[in-house]
């Protein structure tokens, strides 16, 4: 009867043992895990802000107004103050 007992302790031990190892080994694969979480995050952030600036940069690069556009205001801002662009030469001048 004590051997029996000496035997349970012994393997309830070595199984403590092997569960103590194994939780140490989960322990360093989630902080493994938790680092290279930490990586790719400030990696993803790093280029979504690159996408943000080159979005930025290509539509303040376009232009605002195509030449059409640009004739016809010229022709209705001419049509409403018509004095006001001869004006401004004459200042430039």
């Amino acid at each position: 009867m004590f051997f029996a007992k000496v035997r349970i302790y012994e393997a309830l031990f070595k199984a403590k043992q092997e569960l103590s190892r194994h939780n140490a080994s989960l322990t360093q694969e989630l902080h493994t895990t938790s680092s290279r979480l930490n990586e790719m995050s400030s990696r993803l952030d790093a280029v979504s802000k690159q996408n943000v600036v080159s979005d930025l940069q290509m539509k303040i690069s376009t232009e605002i107004l195509s030449s059409d556009k640009e004739a016809e205001f010229r022709r209705s801002f001419t049509a409403f103050y018509p004095d006001y662009i001869p004006a401004l030469h004459r200042l430039k001048d």
